[in-house]
């Protein structure tokens, strides 16, 4: 459980409790904020130092976490619906099965971040760094990704169907086995990536780059191809022309 003195502590201001950190991590080396489990519902705990916290299980819905450091936080179930943690910094942090839904988390850093099974449900991610992060098993139906660069990530096995990634940096992310249904992936750098057994149909992949990408027994039934690079794989044989016909496709050569 939390410790009280602490809770209490954050929610006189942030101001102070920054001031009082900064002062016992000084003096008391590897200090972890203890919040875990704490009711900090709707609280303004913008620029919090909240740096290798314990917030397991605590209940942050509301709570305003813009330009807060929560690097290398445990965040683990957690609830954070409507939670607003633009710009926040959150490498490192791990968010196991958190309940995260319409959560804000635009141009927030979350490189390396573990968010293993995390329902981020319609969050808004615009613009977020999250370049090596877990988010496998992840349930991401309609968030909004666009411009966030994700390269190396792994997604597999992750629900993204109607998720908006125009213009994402998706080079070598992992999107094996992944709902990908009626995405918007336009102009989308999926090179490298693998999309091997992963669901695109209906997908939006206009002017998308995806060469070098692993393809195999990858559905794009009814998805827009129109001038995307393909990988080597379609490069040769009877299905490179249809796709040409149907879609105008152009292949690396």
């Amino acid at each position: 459980m939390a410790d009280h003195e602490q809770v209490e502590r954050l929610k006189s201001g942030v101001t102070n409790w920054n001031k009082w950190c900064a002062r016992y991590r000084h003096e008391n080396a590897g200090f972890r904020p203890d919040l875990s489990k704490a009711d900090l519902r709707n609280l303004n705990l913008r620029e919090a130092d909240l740096f290798q916290a314990d917030l397991e299980g605590a209940d942050l819905s509301g709570v305003i976490l813009c330009k807060a450091d929560l690097r290398e936080a445990d965040i683990d179930f957690a609830t954070l619906s409507g939670a607003n943690l633009g710009k926040a910094l959150l490498s490192g942090a791990t968010f196991r099965e958190p309940h995260a839904d319409a959560v804000n988390l635009h141009y927030a850093q979350l490189r390396k971040t573990i968010l293993f099974k995390t329902c981020l449900t319609g969050a808004d991610m615009h613009g977020a760094e999250l370049s090596g992060a877990s988010l496998e098993g992840a349930a991401l139906q309609k968030v909004d990704l666009h411009g966030a660069q994700l390269g190396g990530a792994n997604l597999s096995g992750s629900d993204l169907r109607e998720a908006v990634m125009t213009g994402a940096d998706l080079e070598d992310v992992n999107f094996s086995r992944a709902d990908l249904r009626s995405a918007l992936m336009q102009r989308v750098n999926l090179t490298g990536a693998d999309l091997r057994y992963a669901n695109l149909g209906g997908v939006n992949l206009q002017d998308a780059n995806l060469s070098d990408a692993l393809v195999k027994n990858t559905n794009f039934e009814r998805a827009d191809l129109s001038r995307a690079i393909m990988p080597l794989a379609f490069k040769s044989g009877r299905l490179r022309t249809t796709l040409r016909r149907l879609f105008g496709l152009s292949c690396p050569a």
